[in-house]
């Protein structure tokens, strides 16, 4: 299946699906591939004389034949036989009833296809763990009850399956199925076969071989591994009728006709609406290109794409991808209904919500283990302040709340950190509904994903949380263990320090005379980013803007302070008597109100040279340098995180204290849609399992 340039999609057709009838000139002619405009013959050579204008008979599988002028545009001679592309002249509303019913059963037999039958699919995870697919057998196939499909050769045969059971016997493990639908007596003992069934926001195949046939089941050797693929931007929401979404436009080929259908199903990039061929005369490939979609709070103009069939429930739903919205603002509004319609118990914070948050960040213990005590009530004030400037600036902060029924119970939120990344940060759950902290956190990633992908405009995510937390783990660990494409994220251990400022700990180090410390210069800057580049993952030195025209974040401060919001770099370099570079640290400031554990406020060092790691007094220089300038610029504490692994009492004889161990996740948005697979899945069959129990 290709897509045109005439908007619609064309369709090999294989020989005796589609038929020419045609007396004379094309009688030999085959059909080779078709399109709601027209198609390409295959003619024998000498067959043709010239092109122009031509009345054919086609006769299309089982439906009735139709006669139509098709004009000959350009052929090609490939060896003893001339391809000639043609187009329809007078294709009327009867004859496109028929085309279209012919097309988009085509298009249904194209979807049927095993998608890794060619090699332009689309990334996959292969998850190995036989305990963990276990669970997603049971989850999906049967608790969900979701249908197992057989492949033979990338050709999906006509049976359906339902796991019945999983059955584990010393080191083997078979899944016990029942057939649904078709003959299992068809397949071949001992032979191995492709199975596929629906994932929560992609899709699974396996290979497996067949241990046993019975007339009404089948028992399968478990399978090696699961590959995961297809993965979704956003979930596909159904949307009730009632709510009274509806799509219109203009139809595309036939004047004086319009569309108005009901809205099936919705996502961040686009929706279904149910369709009958031969009443719609849409074929797949139509573009819509003055339509509207009717939101609650009034309509939206859009340009639409029909890209893809769904057989629902008995109903066929055309899948419409949203390619172009009228305005930014209309974009906006769509994007932020799909959110709600998603998470239904979710909230984009506003200005008059901080109280609600900063409750939940206290009832969830938040405030009572990460801030300082001495910081609590000046940090709270900046939390107020700083929520009402920037609450509802979707560039620079988005805040999540969940609600269970009127009470607020659970957090998160998304900050510009750098001008092409944000943080997500405040994940907490109120500590009076921990029995759902699986479903809230569910809801609480997943939405943060969403808001990340299609809400803001940054390319790289970054989040930092505790080290060997059982649910940090699952969260993280257990998605990159699984995830393979490693040049598009970071996920790294770190050590975390904090130092709550006073002079005294300033003039408390003692330093030697042959270490300097200077502010950066042009020609120390362009060392330190030329070593970043060398040494730095790609998405981490582009993630943190370590290019040379970005590394002091000048311009970006300026424009951050125009707005009210802060974010400061300064960087200092450890120099010897020959001004040679030992070492860089690297110091950051923000509102202490933005996030309450001070993670704006951060330094951090990178070693020019292997030995400078080793040197103590290197070390303390750069760390009474960060006191003294987080001193001056009135910030009451910073926080020093330790790439480097230095020994611990290193670092707190200079008068930082050592808070925890982390970890760090940066990400690209490539691979937000497998995260919130894994997110969606993992806390779903968690969830699942306690409510069982």
């Amino acid at each position: 299946m290709v897509e045109e340039r005439r908007d619609s999609y064309r369709f090999d057709i294989q020989k005796g699906e589609a038929t020419i009838n045609h007396p004379s000139t094309l009688a030999m002619a085959r059909i080779t591939n078709l399109s709601v405009g027209g198609g390409h013959i295959l003619v024998p050579a000498g067959q043709m004389d010239g092109l122009g204008k031509v009345p054919i008979e086609f006769k299309l599988g089982k439906y009735p034949p139709f006669q139509t002028d098709v004009i000959l545009t350009r052929t090609i001679q490939i060896h003893d036989f001339i391809h000639i592309g043609t187009r329809f002249s007078n294709l009327t509303a009867e004859k496109l009833m028929i085309l279209s019913g012919f097309l988009s059963d085509q298009f249904l037999d194209e979807s049927r296809k095993y998608p890794f039958a060619d090699s332009s699919n689309p990334v996959s995870i292969i998850k190995k763990d036989p305990d963990m697919n276990c669970n997603l057998f049971s989850y999906h196939c049967r608790f969900q009850k979701t249908p197992v499909y057989v492949f033979d050769d990338h050709s999906r045969l006509p049976l359906r399956l339902q796991v019945r059971e999983l059955i584990k016997r010393r080191n083997d493990r078979h899944i016990i199925t029942n057939v649904l639908d078709g003959n299992a007596e068809r397949l071949v003992l001992e032979k191995n076969y492709l199975f596929t069934f629906a994932g929560t926001n992609a899709a699974y195949s396996f290979e497996s071989r067949i241990h046993r046939i019975e007339k009404s089941s089948l028992s399968l050797v478990f399978p090696a591994y699961l590959r995961q693929y297809g993965f979704r931007d956003s979930l596909r929401v159904p949307i009730e009728i009632k709510e009274g979404l509806e799509f219109i436009s203009e139809h595309p080929r036939v004047s004086d006709m319009i569309l108005r259908k009901p809205v099936f199903e919705v996502s961040a990039q686009g929706f279904s609406f149910p369709f009958v061929p031969e009443q719609d005369l849409l074929c797949p490939g139509d573009n819509m290109m003055n339509a509207t979609l009717t939101l609650p709070d009034g309509p939206i103009g859009i340009k639409g794409s029909i890209r893809s069939i769904r057989e629902c429930s008995g109903t066929l739903t055309y899948g419409v991808k949203i390619l172009h919205f009228s305005n930014q603002e209309a974009e906006m509004r769509w994007k932020s209904y799909v959110l709600l319609a998603t998470y239904q118990r979710l909230r984009m914070g506003k200005r008059g919500d901080a109280g609600a948050y900063w409750n939940i960040l206290k009832a969830s213990d938040y405030i009572g283990k990460e801030v300082t005590p001495t910081l609590k009530t000046e940090i709270k004030k900046h939390f107020f302040s700083q929520w009402e400037r920037h609450a509802e600036n979707p560039r620079i902060n988005q805040n999540l709340i969940y609600y269970k029924g009127e009470k607020a119970v659970g957090t998160f939120s998304m900050n510009l950190l750098y001008p092409k990344t944000g943080i997500g940060h405040h994940m907490s759950v109120d500590r009076c509904v921990r029995k759902s902290f699986f479903e809230i956190g569910r809801e609480l990633f997943s939405g943060l994903q969403y808001v990340f992908r299609h809400l803001v405009t940054t390319e790289f995510y970054i989040s930092y949380f505790y080290a060997d937390k059982t649910f940090n783990n699952l969260m993280f660990r257990g998605f990159f263990n699984e995830y393979t494409l490693k040049e598009n994220y970071v996920y790294d251990r770190y050590h975390l320090y904090k130092c709550l400022l006073d002079s005294e700990k300033i003039h408390s180090h003692g330093l030697s005379n042959n270490i300097h410390v200077q502010p950066a210069s042009p020609e120390l800057l362009k060392v330190l980013s030329e070593y970043l580049k060398m040494i730095l993952p790609k998405i981490e030195f582009e993630a943190f803007s370590y290019q040379e025209n970005e590394i002091t974040l000048e311009t970006f401060s300026s424009e951050c302070s125009a707005k009210g919001y802060e974010r400061k770099r300064r960087i200092f370099f450890a120099v010897d008597d020959d001004d040679k570079p030992l070492a860089a640290l690297i110091a950051e400031t923000g509102d202490i109100g933005v996030n309450t554990f001070n993670l704006l406020n951060c330094s951090w060092i990178f070693y020019l040279i292997p030995i400078a790691k080793q040197d103590d007094t290197i070390l303390a220089s750069l760390i009474k340098q960060a006191m003294q300038f987080y001193m001056e610029e009135g910030k009451p504490e910073f926080i020093f995180i330790d790439y480097n692994d230095i020994e611990r009492q290193r670092i707190e004889r200079l008068a930082v204290q050592y808070f925890t161990d982390g970890m760090r996740w940066l990400g690209n948005r490539e691979m937000l849609p497998a995260y919130l697979n894994y997110v969606e899945e993992t806390l779903r069959m968690i969830n699942n399992h306690f409510r069982a129990h």
